[in-house]
């Protein structure tokens, strides 16, 4: 049986807290989680929650072409059978 521990703040990228315009979250088959969001500067970013409970570092998604940050006004993140995850951006 699994307990609710309550709502925590998600950590930011070098923050305490992450500020996001719009964020979504996914579940794998083994109980892992994968968060994306858009932060305050417009740039997408991912962080994985291990099967075990700890989550990785925000990092930003690479854009086309080689750029190291992608810049969106929403994102969405699904979960596949084999465990990959797919991510949706759109501009409107």
């Amino acid at each position: 049986m699994h307990s609710w521990t309550g709502l925590l703040p998600v950590h930011g990228v070098g923050t305490a807290t992450m500020s996001a315009r719009n964020a979504s979250l996914t579940v794998t088959p083994d109980g892992s989680a994968q968060l994306v969001a858009i932060g305050d500067d417009g740039n997408v970013y991912h962080r994985i929650r291990n099967a075990a409970g700890s989550w990785s570092p925000f990092q930003p998604v690479a854009g086309a072409g080689g750029a190291s940050t992608f810049s969106a006004p929403r994102v969405r993140i699904a979960a596949l059978p084999d465990g990959s995850a797919q991510l949706l951006v759109t501009s409107c």
